[in-house]
């Protein structure tokens, strides 16, 4: 384990870890996680974050197919949530290219699946904010591009987003 310093100066845990197990869906998105998770807990992290799907968990035939990704994330977030850890997930839309910080976010709970685009720059601020923000603790965040939001309204929304 190594320490790992965040933007402003506060030290993170980092944790060590090589898959080597086959790369379908199952074995990365849910077994890999699963291993990720157990290893974090033997390792006393504080918090875990999961970078997960929108649509994982979603009902629907698409959804379910086994021989899909959205199942075996759903499956990874459940297997953290019950996990004991205090952990953070965050549920991105669509993933796209592009300069971040230029369209609003819209979060809401995971429940409320929205549907939509966002760009992995985006992503990565709402990553980095739940990883600092205490407020995150135990909550599942979707989050999208939303151009009729201001860039940063997404910050004080993901404060009163009830935890799970």
């Amino acid at each position: 384990m190594t320490d790992v310093v965040d933007d402003q100066g506060r030290s993170l845990k980092q944790i060590d870890f090589k898959w080597t197990g086959d790369n379908g869906f199952e074995a990365v998105d849910y077994r890999g996680n699963q291993a990720l998770i157990d290893a974090a807990r033997r390792a006393h992290v504080g918090r875990f974050l999961l970078v997960s799907a929108g649509s994982a968990g979603r009902k629907g035939f698409l959804y379910e197919l086994s021989i899909a990704p959205y199942p075996w994330k759903a499956r990874a977030e459940d297997y953290l949530r019950a996990s004991g850890l205090d952990y953070s997930i965050v549920a991105a839309g669509g993933l796209e290219d592009g300069a971040g910080g230029l369209s609003g976010i819209r979060v809401a709970r995971r429940t409320d699946y929205l549907v939509g685009p966002i760009n992995r720059a985006d992503v990565a601020r709402v990553i980095v904010a739940c990883m600092t923000d205490r407020s995150c603790s135990r909550k599942t965040i979707t989050a999208i591009n939303d151009p009729a939001l201001p860039p940063d309204a997404w910050r004080a929304r993901l404060a009163t987003l009830p935890r799970d």
